[in-house]
């Protein structure tokens, strides 16, 4: 399955012209990157990240918000051989406490060495409590996971905190990150089919979100199906699931 791996993918898009990522963006603009684009972006995005001080197995948690920052740390993050934990945006109107709360939740389970947000989203993180747990205080997913010992952070161009957030020191915004330097192109990381890829949440309508782990194994098989079985569509009604 490595030729079939995201990372794979994109470093066929090496000077591809062809559209690889159509958006509207928080402006209400459409925006379309080539393939070349998305890869160079996601290249970017990967170097960035890592200088911040981030290692392979590290978690990262992304507030999904304007999809093009974010599919653009995301794809970076798994470049990198980061672990990225989509977390949702607040919402726009009411229900502050709520998403708040939620987050809180998340973050405790994830327990991510690092979260980027919105710029106008780091200050609506100062009142959230998430305080790491011990591999001992937790049964979620999360807390079995192998992490990588702690070595010393290199020099950066990334040394400072971008945002007003006392609760999260590690908090970078999407802007911040996009407007740092230019970093040293980096080799993707290594395809492991037992690798754990991404974290991604339940919905909670049984209870608390749960953290769920995907591994680079089981996204590229379902990504497989999808593509090969995923629009052969039955040619009878019966076999639509009641």
């Amino acid at each position: 399955m490595r030729d079939r791996w995201i990372t794979s993918t994109l470093q066929m898009y090496e000077g591809d012209p062809r559209s690889a990522h159509t958006y509207v963006g928080a402006d209400g603009e459409t925006v379309t990157l080539s393939r070349a684009q998305l890869l160079a972006a996601v290249r970017d995005s990967a170097g960035r990240l890592v200088a911040t001080g981030l290692r392979p197995g590290d978690r990262v948690a992304l507030v999904a918000a304007d999809p093009g920052p974010f599919v653009r740390a995301f794809l970076g993050a798994v470049w990198a051989g980061l672990v990225p934990v989509p977390v949702p945006p607040p919402p726009p109107l009411a229900r502050q406490d709520a998403w708040s709360d939620a987050l809180a939740e998340a973050l405790r389970a994830a327990d991510p060495a690092a979260l980027v947000a919105p710029g106008a989203t780091l200050p609506l993180l100062s009142g959230i409590r998430a305080r790491p747990l011990s591999r001992t205080e937790s049964n979620s997913p999360a807390s079995s996971y192998p992490r990588p010992n702690p070595g010393p952070v290199p020099d950066s161009s990334l040394d400072r905190y971008s945002g007003r957030c006392p609760a999260f020191p590690n908090a970078y915004s999407y802007e911040f990150l996009d407007a740092a330097g230019a970093v040293e192109p980096m080799e993707s990381a290594p395809f492991r089919s037992d690798r754990t890829v991404y974290l991604q949440f339940s919905s909670g309508s049984m209870g608390r979100p749960r953290a769920v782990a995907a591994t680079a194994g089981a996204v590229t098989a379902n990504a497989h199906a999808i593509m090969r079985h995923g629009t052969a569509w039955p040619s009878t009604p019966t076999a639509i699931t009641r």
